[in-house]
This record gives C-alpha cells, structure tokens and sequence, in this order.
C-alpha cells in the first residue's frame, strides 16, 4: 500500500477589470457612488447582465474615491468590459442605459444640449433619490446615504459619457513618453509579451 501524499489544489483565475478615472478634480463623495452605481446598473441593463456578474469598487478606497474597478465577477467572465472598450460607441450605450434607468426623460434634447438640467423626472417614478428600481440593491447597501439620481454632477458626468467614443489606441500613442505607468509596470514584468506569446 502506498503511503499517503499530501496533495495542495491550486486555482488559477483571470478576470476582466476596467479602471475609470475621474476627469479633473475628484468629485464628492454623493457624486461618486451615484456614477459608480448608476454605470454598473447600466452595465447590467446594456449586456442583460444577472445582478452579481459585475462588480465596481471605488479607488483606492470608499473614503477617497479616485476611479471606479469595474470587474467582471462571475467564474470566465461575459466579456462585456472587453466589448466596452473594443466597440467605440458601448460606454455611450451604457450611460444612457443608466439614465433611463434613473426615471429621466428627454434624454436626447439633455445629451445634445449636454444640459442636466434638461433632464425631466419620469412622473410615474415614485422615487426620490434612488430606489430598487433603479440605483439601489442588496449589494450596494454601504452606499446608500451617498447615492442620489437627482446630484447633477453625476448626471453631467453620465450625459458626457452619452456623448463619448471609446478609442484604445489613440490613447496609448498620446501618454507622455507613451506609456502611463502602470502600462510601464506591465511592459516591464514582461506580461504584454507574454500575453501576444499567448495568444
């Protein structure tokens, strides 16, 4: 009878993340979570996503919002971030998903005028600063002093983002010294290549 070995299950998984930064300066805490919150909704709305399968957390930390880590949580991954950034007008898609979802009205008048204040509250939407029909779930409970649909900084965030293009390469070329620094981390530990080796 052979002696018994002692055998340690490894798990190798990847995921799909996506980092937004905030453009200028940092927005407040209420603007934050509402942008943060108000993308993953309209993530899920846009893709026909399970409630779960994506995550955001913001960055570095729910005291100090700089960015949103929108990942994708599910075992594989549904490669919505992937579409996000590789199809231009998908981001656009998304914001304005979140905005309907967000009981607003005359979306294309307030997304060609760029104007919040165009926005018009859906009459039959009971809902004040958010509800489980648009903002709030079991996931985001931490969040939910912050959150509010009516903060017209995060409307004017979101009605920018109805009015973007996605474009991955021009972006790259036009970094100082072409390269910001976590690409910089990633060329030098040599996962760029490894990952074109790869594939």
């Amino acid at each position: 009878m052979a002696p018994p070995q002692r055998i340690v299950p490894i798990v190798q998984d990847n995921k799909n993340a996506v980092l937004l930064r905030f453009p200028d300066t940092r927005p407040n805490e209420v603007t934050a979570a509402t942008l943060q919150h108000a993308l993953l909704r309209g993530l899920e709305l846009t893709f026909q996503l399970e409630e779960g399968e994506t995550y955001t957390e913001p960055v570095p930390s729910r005291d100090r919002r700089n960015a949103i880590l929108v990942y994708e949580a599910t075992e594989g991954g549904a490669g919505v971030l992937s579409r996000v950034i590789q199809e231009p007008g998908k981001l656009a898609e998304v914001a304005r998903a979140a905005l309907e979802l967000m009981h607003y009205e005359n979306l294309d008048a307030a997304i060609a005028a760029q104007d919040p204040g165009q926005l018009t509250t859906d009459p039959d939407a009971r809902c004040v600063k958010g509800c489980y029909r648009c903002l709030l779930s079991y996931y985001n409970q931490p969040d939910h002093e912050y959150i509010d649909r009516t903060d017209s900084e995060a409307c004017r965030l979101l009605l920018k983002l109805t009015a973007s293009t996605v474009h991955t390469e021009e972006r790259r070329q036009a970094l100082p010294n072409g390269l910001e620094p976590w690409v910089e981390a990633i060329e030098a530990w040599g996962l760029s290549q490894a990952l074109r080796q790869a594939n």
